[in-house]
């Protein structure tokens, strides 16, 4: 049984790790190859990915990573409600 997120940054780092220990599998799986990835969905565009998240979801903290084999980090945080 996993513990309770706590925070927002907590469920950053959890999507974070998840994605980090999905990335072998997802680099075997062409669909996904120079895709951005959430837990949740994909797509080509990483800004499109995370406005249909957020409209879906609201504004809750993710992470992006990219599939590629090349490995690059960038955090993106999340934009304030209007």
């Amino acid at each position: 049984m996993s513990s309770p997120v706590s925070s927002p940054e907590d469920l950053f780092e959890m999507n974070k790790k998840k994605f980090l220990e999905m990335r072998p599998k997802l680099l075997r799986t062409l669909q996904y190859i120079d895709k951005y990835v959430a837990i949740v969905d994909s797509d080509q565009d990483k800004v499109k990915l995370a406005k249909r998240i957020y409209s879906h979801r609201g504004y809750i903290p993710m992470y992006i990573g990219k599939v590629s084999k090349e490995e690059r980090y960038c955090e993106l945080h999340s934009p304030e409600k209007p």
